[in-house]
Protein backbone atom coordinates (compact mmCIF):
# COMPACT_ATOMS: atom_id res chain seq x y z
CA UNK A 1 0.00 0.00 0.00
CA UNK A 2 1.15 3.35 -1.35
CA UNK A 3 1.42 5.65 1.53
CA UNK A 4 0.36 9.14 0.70
CA UNK A 5 2.57 12.66 2.01
CA UNK A 6 1.17 13.53 5.66
CA UNK A 7 -1.27 16.44 5.38
CA UNK A 8 -2.02 19.17 8.39
CA UNK A 9 -5.42 21.02 9.73
CA UNK A 10 -4.55 24.50 10.81
CA UNK A 11 -6.77 27.41 12.27
CA UNK A 12 -7.39 30.20 9.93
CA UNK A 13 -7.41 32.29 13.30
CA UNK A 14 -4.11 31.43 15.32
CA UNK A 15 -2.58 28.64 12.52
CA UNK A 16 -2.42 26.13 15.31
CA UNK A 17 -2.33 22.70 14.40
CA UNK A 18 -5.14 20.46 14.85
CA UNK A 19 -6.06 16.81 14.55
CA UNK A 20 -7.45 16.01 11.37
CA UNK A 21 -11.48 15.42 13.24
CA UNK A 22 -11.09 18.42 15.05
CA UNK A 23 -14.33 20.78 14.99
CA UNK A 24 -12.90 23.69 16.50
CA UNK A 25 -9.47 24.89 17.81
CA UNK A 26 -8.56 24.51 20.98
CA UNK A 27 -6.72 27.66 21.64
CA UNK A 28 -9.24 30.28 20.02
CA UNK A 29 -12.32 28.15 19.39
CA UNK A 30 -12.76 29.36 15.84
CA UNK A 31 -14.34 26.57 14.07
CA UNK A 32 -12.37 24.29 11.99
CA UNK A 33 -12.97 24.11 8.42
CA UNK A 34 -11.58 21.46 6.08
CA UNK A 35 -8.76 23.82 4.73
CA UNK A 36 -6.02 20.91 4.58
CA UNK A 37 -2.77 21.74 2.61
CA UNK A 38 -0.01 19.74 1.62
CA UNK A 39 3.17 19.84 3.60
CA UNK A 40 5.22 22.39 2.54
CA UNK A 41 8.23 20.67 2.86
CA UNK A 42 8.63 18.97 -0.98
CA UNK A 43 7.33 22.35 -2.29
CA UNK A 44 11.03 23.56 -0.86
CA UNK A 45 13.04 21.07 -2.24
CA UNK A 46 11.04 21.52 -5.70
CA UNK A 47 12.55 25.68 -5.58
CA UNK A 48 15.67 23.49 -4.69
CA UNK A 49 16.03 21.31 -7.68
CA UNK A 50 14.22 24.18 -10.02
CA UNK A 51 17.29 26.33 -9.04
CA UNK A 52 19.81 23.68 -9.73
CA UNK A 53 17.87 22.24 -13.27
CA UNK A 54 17.31 25.54 -14.73
CA UNK A 55 20.44 27.44 -14.56
CA UNK A 56 21.91 23.56 -15.77
CA UNK A 57 19.55 23.65 -18.64
CA UNK A 58 21.05 27.27 -19.36
CA UNK A 59 24.30 26.14 -19.38
CA UNK A 60 23.38 23.24 -21.43
CA UNK A 61 21.47 25.72 -23.99
CA UNK A 62 24.45 27.39 -24.33
CA UNK A 63 27.31 24.71 -24.95
CA UNK A 64 24.75 23.11 -27.27
CA UNK A 65 24.35 26.27 -29.40
CA UNK A 66 27.55 28.13 -29.27
CA UNK A 67 29.79 25.27 -28.89
CA UNK A 68 30.29 24.37 -33.20
CA UNK A 69 31.04 28.36 -33.84
CA UNK A 70 33.35 27.85 -30.72
CA UNK A 71 34.81 24.50 -32.23
CA UNK A 72 35.12 25.95 -35.89
CA UNK A 73 36.69 28.89 -34.49
CA UNK A 74 39.51 26.48 -33.17
CA UNK A 75 39.65 24.25 -35.95
CA UNK A 76 40.18 27.54 -37.92
CA UNK A 77 42.63 28.82 -35.87
CA UNK A 78 44.45 25.62 -35.83
CA UNK A 79 44.29 25.44 -39.80
CA UNK A 80 45.54 28.77 -40.38
CA UNK A 81 48.73 27.87 -37.57
CA UNK A 82 49.52 24.97 -39.46
CA UNK A 83 49.09 27.39 -42.75
CA UNK A 84 51.88 29.02 -41.31
CA UNK A 85 53.94 26.77 -40.48
CA UNK A 86 54.25 25.30 -43.94
CA UNK A 87 54.83 28.35 -45.40
CA UNK A 88 57.84 29.20 -43.42
CA UNK A 89 58.82 25.81 -44.03
CA UNK A 90 58.87 26.53 -47.31
CA UNK A 91 60.39 29.79 -46.89
CA UNK A 92 63.25 27.45 -45.43
CA UNK A 93 63.48 24.69 -47.26
CA UNK A 94 63.72 28.03 -50.55
CA UNK A 95 66.22 29.99 -48.98
CA UNK A 96 68.02 26.40 -48.57
CA UNK A 97 67.94 26.23 -52.02
CA UNK A 98 69.20 29.17 -52.89
CA UNK A 99 71.94 28.98 -50.99
CA UNK A 100 72.80 25.51 -52.03
CA UNK A 101 72.52 27.07 -55.85
CA UNK A 102 74.45 29.97 -54.87
CA UNK A 103 77.52 28.30 -53.31
CA UNK A 104 77.07 25.11 -56.35
CA UNK A 105 77.28 28.47 -58.96
CA UNK A 106 80.33 29.95 -56.81
CA UNK A 107 82.19 26.39 -57.05
CA UNK A 108 81.86 26.58 -60.93
CA UNK A 109 83.08 30.00 -61.16
CA UNK A 110 86.39 29.31 -59.41
CA UNK A 111 87.24 26.70 -61.71
CA UNK A 112 86.53 28.09 -64.64
CA UNK A 113 88.42 30.80 -63.68
CA UNK A 114 91.53 28.79 -63.32
CA UNK A 115 91.45 27.91 -67.10
CA UNK A 116 91.07 31.56 -68.22
CA UNK A 117 93.86 32.69 -66.16
CA UNK A 118 96.01 30.29 -68.21
CA UNK A 119 95.62 32.15 -71.56
CA UNK A 120 97.02 35.28 -71.96
CA UNK A 121 97.64 36.71 -75.47
CA UNK A 122 100.90 37.56 -76.59
CA UNK A 123 102.87 39.85 -79.21
CA UNK A 124 106.99 39.07 -79.54
CA UNK A 125 108.00 40.25 -76.02
CA UNK A 126 104.76 42.39 -74.79
CA UNK A 127 102.54 40.04 -72.98
CA UNK A 128 98.89 41.27 -71.93
CA UNK A 129 97.80 41.07 -68.20
CA UNK A 130 95.59 38.56 -65.95
CA UNK A 131 92.07 37.57 -67.32
CA UNK A 132 89.28 38.95 -65.61
CA UNK A 133 88.44 37.87 -61.96
CA UNK A 134 85.61 35.38 -62.29
CA UNK A 135 84.33 36.05 -58.05
CA UNK A 136 81.88 38.50 -59.25
CA UNK A 137 79.73 36.66 -61.86
CA UNK A 138 76.02 38.12 -62.05
CA UNK A 139 73.58 34.60 -61.95
CA UNK A 140 71.19 34.18 -64.99
CA UNK A 141 67.60 34.08 -64.41
CA UNK A 142 67.19 30.83 -63.99
CA UNK A 143 69.02 27.69 -62.39
CA UNK A 144 68.88 25.74 -66.08
CA UNK A 145 69.45 28.75 -67.62
CA UNK A 146 72.76 29.15 -65.76
CA UNK A 147 73.35 25.25 -65.40
CA UNK A 148 73.68 25.76 -68.83
CA UNK A 149 76.02 29.06 -69.67
CA UNK A 150 78.37 27.59 -67.44
CA UNK A 151 78.57 24.46 -69.23
CA UNK A 152 79.28 26.31 -72.43
CA UNK A 153 81.60 28.13 -70.85
CA UNK A 154 83.63 25.08 -69.70
CA UNK A 155 83.54 23.75 -73.32
CA UNK A 156 84.90 27.11 -74.38
CA UNK A 157 87.61 26.97 -72.33
CA UNK A 158 88.63 23.70 -73.22
CA UNK A 159 88.48 24.57 -76.74
CA UNK A 160 90.18 27.61 -76.20
CA UNK A 161 93.04 25.47 -74.36
CA UNK A 162 93.28 22.95 -77.43
CA UNK A 163 94.00 25.93 -79.95
CA UNK A 164 89.95 25.07 -81.68
CA UNK A 165 89.28 28.63 -82.05
CA UNK A 166 86.56 28.34 -84.07
CA UNK A 167 84.92 26.16 -81.28
CA UNK A 168 85.68 28.41 -78.90
CA UNK A 169 84.20 30.84 -80.24
CA UNK A 170 80.75 28.73 -80.92
CA UNK A 171 80.45 28.16 -76.96
CA UNK A 172 81.20 31.62 -75.71
CA UNK A 173 78.87 32.78 -78.30
CA UNK A 174 76.20 30.58 -76.64
CA UNK A 175 77.06 31.49 -72.72
CA UNK A 176 76.21 35.09 -73.23
CA UNK A 177 73.33 33.87 -74.88
CA UNK A 178 71.93 32.25 -72.20
CA UNK A 179 73.62 34.96 -69.83
CA UNK A 180 74.16 38.58 -71.68
CA UNK A 181 76.12 39.77 -68.38
CA UNK A 182 78.86 37.15 -68.36
CA UNK A 183 82.13 38.95 -68.67
CA UNK A 184 84.16 36.02 -68.50
CA UNK A 185 82.29 35.03 -71.70
CA UNK A 186 83.22 38.00 -73.92
CA UNK A 187 86.85 37.96 -72.03
CA UNK A 188 87.92 34.84 -72.85
CA UNK A 189 85.67 35.60 -76.77
CA UNK A 190 87.71 38.54 -77.30
CA UNK A 191 91.16 36.69 -76.07
CA UNK A 192 90.03 34.10 -79.26
CA UNK A 193 89.64 37.00 -81.52
CA UNK A 194 92.86 38.23 -80.99
CA UNK A 195 94.73 35.35 -81.67
CA UNK A 196 92.85 35.15 -84.71
CA UNK A 197 94.12 38.50 -85.49
CA UNK A 198 90.17 39.60 -85.48
CA UNK A 199 90.93 43.12 -84.18
CA UNK A 200 88.05 44.78 -84.40
CA UNK A 201 86.10 42.24 -83.06
CA UNK A 202 88.48 41.85 -79.76
CA UNK A 203 88.16 45.50 -78.75
CA UNK A 204 83.99 44.64 -79.63
CA UNK A 205 84.36 41.89 -76.50
CA UNK A 206 86.92 43.61 -74.37
CA UNK A 207 84.62 46.63 -74.49
CA UNK A 208 81.53 44.67 -73.62
CA UNK A 209 83.27 42.99 -70.74
CA UNK A 210 84.62 46.79 -69.57
CA UNK A 211 81.39 47.64 -69.38
CA UNK A 212 80.24 44.72 -67.35
CA UNK A 213 83.31 44.68 -65.28
CA UNK A 214 86.16 47.42 -65.49
CA UNK A 215 89.48 46.63 -64.49
CA UNK A 216 93.21 47.40 -65.08
CA UNK A 217 93.92 44.38 -67.20
CA UNK A 218 90.84 44.32 -69.45
CA UNK A 219 92.02 47.87 -70.56
CA UNK A 220 95.09 46.10 -70.84
CA UNK A 221 94.12 43.63 -72.92
CA UNK A 222 91.83 46.31 -75.29
CA UNK A 223 94.74 48.41 -75.39
CA UNK A 224 97.17 45.40 -76.80
CA UNK A 225 94.31 44.81 -79.25
CA UNK A 226 94.55 48.72 -80.75
CA UNK A 227 97.94 48.11 -80.28
CA UNK A 228 98.12 45.38 -82.88
CA UNK A 229 95.79 46.80 -85.06
CA UNK A 230 98.24 50.06 -85.09
CA UNK A 231 95.62 52.66 -83.53
CA UNK A 232 98.53 53.98 -81.37
CA UNK A 233 96.10 56.82 -79.62
CA UNK A 234 93.71 54.36 -78.38
CA UNK A 235 96.64 52.29 -77.00
CA UNK A 236 97.96 54.84 -75.41
CA UNK A 237 94.53 55.77 -73.72
CA UNK A 238 93.67 52.34 -72.42
CA UNK A 239 97.24 51.67 -71.05
CA UNK A 240 97.34 55.18 -69.40
CA UNK A 241 94.00 54.25 -67.99
CA UNK A 242 94.84 50.55 -66.97
CA UNK A 243 98.07 52.57 -65.28
CA UNK A 244 95.69 54.36 -63.36
CA UNK A 245 93.79 51.26 -61.68
CA UNK A 246 96.56 49.62 -61.12
CA UNK A 247 99.32 52.22 -60.51
CA UNK A 248 102.41 49.85 -59.67
CA UNK A 249 102.61 47.45 -62.68
CA UNK A 250 105.72 47.39 -64.24
CA UNK A 251 104.80 45.87 -67.50
CA UNK A 252 102.04 48.14 -68.31
CA UNK A 253 104.39 50.87 -67.60
CA UNK A 254 106.28 49.04 -70.40
CA UNK A 255 103.69 48.70 -73.03
CA UNK A 256 102.38 52.54 -72.60
CA UNK A 257 105.97 53.21 -73.83
CA UNK A 258 105.67 51.16 -76.41
CA UNK A 259 102.45 52.54 -77.57
CA UNK A 260 104.56 55.90 -77.87
CA UNK A 261 107.05 54.64 -79.63
CA UNK A 262 104.37 53.25 -82.26
CA UNK A 263 103.16 57.10 -82.11
CA UNK A 264 107.54 57.86 -82.94
CA UNK A 265 106.84 59.79 -79.07
CA UNK A 266 110.41 58.51 -78.49
CA UNK A 267 111.01 60.73 -75.37
CA UNK A 268 107.73 59.65 -73.82
CA UNK A 269 108.09 56.37 -74.34
CA UNK A 270 111.58 56.78 -72.91
CA UNK A 271 110.02 58.26 -69.68
CA UNK A 272 107.80 55.19 -69.97
CA UNK A 273 110.16 52.39 -69.83
CA UNK A 274 112.32 54.31 -67.26
CA UNK A 275 109.51 53.73 -64.92
CA UNK A 276 109.01 50.19 -66.00
CA UNK A 277 112.63 49.93 -65.14
CA UNK A 278 112.32 51.56 -61.49
CA UNK A 279 109.55 49.18 -60.93
CA UNK A 280 111.30 46.38 -61.67
CA UNK A 281 115.19 46.72 -62.58
CA UNK A 282 115.58 43.15 -63.90
CA UNK A 283 113.40 43.21 -66.65
CA UNK A 284 115.20 42.19 -70.40
CA UNK A 285 111.93 43.51 -72.21
CA UNK A 286 111.74 47.04 -70.80
CA UNK A 287 115.74 47.54 -71.82
CA UNK A 288 115.57 46.04 -75.31
CA UNK A 289 112.72 48.89 -75.95
CA UNK A 290 114.16 51.81 -74.19
CA UNK A 291 117.47 50.56 -75.98
CA UNK A 292 115.24 50.71 -79.24
CA UNK A 293 114.07 54.16 -78.44
CA UNK A 294 117.57 55.71 -78.05
CA UNK A 295 118.26 53.95 -81.14
CA UNK A 296 115.72 55.97 -82.95
CA UNK A 297 116.90 58.89 -81.25
CA UNK A 298 120.45 58.50 -82.76
CA UNK A 299 121.55 57.80 -79.10
CA UNK A 300 124.02 55.44 -79.69
CA UNK A 301 125.98 54.82 -77.03
CA UNK A 302 122.76 54.42 -74.65
CA UNK A 303 120.77 52.25 -76.65
CA UNK A 304 123.90 49.50 -76.96
CA UNK A 305 124.02 50.09 -73.01
CA UNK A 306 120.45 48.92 -72.71
CA UNK A 307 120.76 45.96 -75.32
CA UNK A 308 123.72 44.66 -73.12
CA UNK A 309 122.07 44.87 -69.89
CA UNK A 310 119.51 43.06 -71.43
CA UNK A 311 121.32 40.19 -72.39
CA UNK A 312 123.33 40.09 -69.21
CA UNK A 313 119.61 38.96 -67.70
CA UNK A 314 119.50 36.04 -69.89
CA UNK A 315 116.53 36.73 -71.38
CA UNK A 316 114.51 34.03 -73.10
CA UNK A 317 115.51 33.11 -76.77
CA UNK A 318 113.58 34.90 -78.43
CA UNK A 319 114.19 38.31 -77.20
CA UNK A 320 118.07 37.47 -76.71
CA UNK A 321 118.14 36.41 -80.90
CA UNK A 322 116.69 40.61 -81.30
CA UNK A 323 118.99 41.69 -78.99
CA UNK A 324 122.04 40.70 -81.14
CA UNK A 325 119.95 41.79 -84.16
CA UNK A 326 119.80 44.88 -82.42
CA UNK A 327 123.33 45.53 -81.85
CA UNK A 328 125.00 44.30 -84.81
CA UNK A 329 122.68 46.82 -86.74
CA UNK A 330 123.96 49.73 -84.24
CA UNK A 331 127.57 48.23 -85.66
CA UNK A 332 128.31 47.40 -81.80
CA UNK A 333 131.13 44.95 -81.74
CA UNK A 334 133.17 42.95 -79.09
CA UNK A 335 136.32 45.44 -79.28
CA UNK A 336 133.65 48.06 -78.55
CA UNK A 337 133.49 46.98 -74.90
Amino acid sequence: MIQRPPTTIRCKECSHALSSRAKKCPLCGCPVENNREKNVLPLRWLLVIAAIVIPAIVILIFIVVGGPDHEASSLQGRSEGAAHETSSQERYSESGRETQEHEGRSESMAGTHELASQQQPRNEEMISGAMLDARRQPEPASTEVQKAAVKAFGLGMAHLEKGDYDLAIREFTETVRLNPSYPDAFTNRGFVHLYKADYDRAIQDFSQAIRLQPNSDLFANRALAYFNKGDYDHAVEDYTEAIRLSRTDSELFNYLGAAYAGKADYDRAIQEYDQAVRLKPNYPAALNNRGWAYSQKRDRKRAIADYLTALRLNPEDSLRQHVKAALKALGYAQSDR
